[in-house]
């Protein structure tokens, strides 16, 4: 198998598993956000 190949399949292998994750931090943090958001109007009421 060539170099380049081999490179290539060890950079899918460890991206793979950090895609849901960026995904899942970024879906969180702007739930987050918005519950912030949330939290701060109800405080004032």
């Amino acid at each position: 198998m060539p170099l380049s190949e081999v490179l290539n399949r060890e950079i899918i292998i460890t991206l793979l598993p950090l895609i849901p994750i960026g995904f899942l931090s970024g879906y969180i943090g702007v739930k987050i956000k918005k519950g912030v958001k949330k939290g701060r109007i109800t405080e004032r009421g």
